[in-house]
């Protein structure tokens, strides 16, 4: 961690808080972009589909 601060403000409040909240966001986003395109691979390639979990039974 570095003492870097903004120095624009008067406050001087430190900026790694916010470089690792944008660095973990990022990552989050990334990792459900890899998830969705999977689960629409699944989608695409699996014959017979999953299952419908919204299904009515016995409709």
């Amino acid at each position: 961690m570095t003492d870097e601060v903004e120095l624009v403000s008067a406050w001087g409040p430190l900026i790694w808080p916010f470089y690792t909240a944008m660095a973990l966001g990022i990552i989050a986003l990334i990792l459900q972009t890899v998830v969705e395109i999977i689960r629409h691979l699944i989608g695409i390639f699996v014959i017979d589909g999953l299952e419908n979990p919204n299904a009515k039974m016995g409709a």
